[in-house]
């Protein structure tokens, strides 16, 4: 008599969510910021700031990491946040590190586009990149003493040589899962916080893979989606909702099927008043080539928390949660 083979799969190979194990806390968010948020993606951010780290070369995102902390600590279970201004090492002949470190221990106020993204959680270095969630990210102004000390909005655009994922990475980081529950890590009832609790995983095996940022895509905007509308005005930013296909490290477009994905553009910079010219425009629709950074999108939780059906002590999972913040185009 012969036996079947069976194929055993080891348990530490099986993907928790896809198993079935109960959900995981890896971040909060008070609700009060969390609806506040939704509405003014583009803010200011009051920290008190602790240092700013080495200048990125192009490759590596042309950046400066700022290391701060929350002024207000009930807004999350992380304390620490990080401001990023962009394309800091295309101006030569400033040293931007040691101008920002001169605020070091001060009171400041960093504006620009507040991003959650799950990449720093565990893997933050030292005092300018700490373990954080959230970002600042483009950061545009900071300010201290009521005082515009350093401004950066033009500098969001895509300069030579700047880096962004592979193909492979892209697709993974748009298949995130977010899950959200209110009331799942108990605050005291007296505290008036009110947490919603945030557990994620990335592609079709639902990993906590490590997190990427800067993607690159070839993109197709739905005209009738770009908000504001004609007539209306938000407040530093506009959206729009386009069809996608990643572009590789070869500058090669991947595939011929385009996926949805949510853009954000900052007022200020060269797409967005690209994005708020295409809102009256006729005719074919311009292929763009853009580059940016992957964010969770906090309208797609409010939509989830505001639903009448949306009930305490239970994880629901957040259709759409990725967005892309646009820095231009390549």
């Amino acid at each position: 008599m012969s036996l079947k083979r069976v194929a055993f799969i080891p348990l530490f190979l099986v993907p928790a969510l896809a198993a079935g194990a109960p959900h995981k806390t890896h971040f909060e968010l008070t609700e009060a910021f969390l609806k506040d948020w939704a509405h003014n993606p583009v803010r200011d951010m009051n920290v008190t700031l602790d240092c700013a780290g080495p200048i990125h070369d192009p490759p590596n995102d042309c950046e400066v990491h700022i290391g701060a902390a929350l002024d207000d600590p009930s807004i999350s279970d992380f304390q620490n946040i990080v401001l990023e201004p962009p394309n800091v090492c295309a101006e030569h002949g400033k040293n931007w590190r040691t101008a920002i470190n001169a605020f070091q221990g001060k009171d400041c106020v960093g504006h620009g586009f507040v991003r959650v993204w799950p990449e720093h959680l565990t893997s933050g270095s030292g005092c300018s990149n700490p373990n954080h969630f959230m970002e600042v990210h483009p950061l545009q102004t900071l300010t201290s003493g009521g005082q515009t000390v350093l401004d950066f909005t033009d500098k969001l655009r895509v300069v030579p040589s700047l880096g962004y994922k592979s193909v492979t990475i892209v697709r993974q980081m748009m298949k995130l899962h977010l899950w959200v529950c209110a009331g799942c890590d108990s605050a005291p009832i007296d505290s008036g916080i009110n947490p919603l609790a945030f557990d994620y995983c990335f592609g079709d095996a639902c990993t906590q893979q490590q997190a990427s940022n800067f993607a690159r895509f070839k993109v197709r905007v739905l005209r009738n989606t770009i908000r504001p509308e004609t007539g209306k005005t938000l407040d530093g930013f506009a959206t729009a909702i386009a069809r996608v296909l990643p572009v590789g490290t070869n500058s090669q477009a991947s595939g011929s099927q385009y996926d949805l994905l949510k853009l954000y553009a900052i007022q200020g910079s060269e797409f967005y008043d690209t994005l708020i010219a295409m809102r009256d425009a006729s005719g074919s629709v311009k292929t763009l080539d853009l580059i940016g950074i992957f964010t969770v999108d906090p309208f797609s939780i409010l939509k989830v928390i505001e639903k009448p059906d949306f009930a305490h002590d239970k994880w629901v999972e957040v259709p759409f949660p990725t967005a892309l913040v646009a820095f231009g185009e390549h």
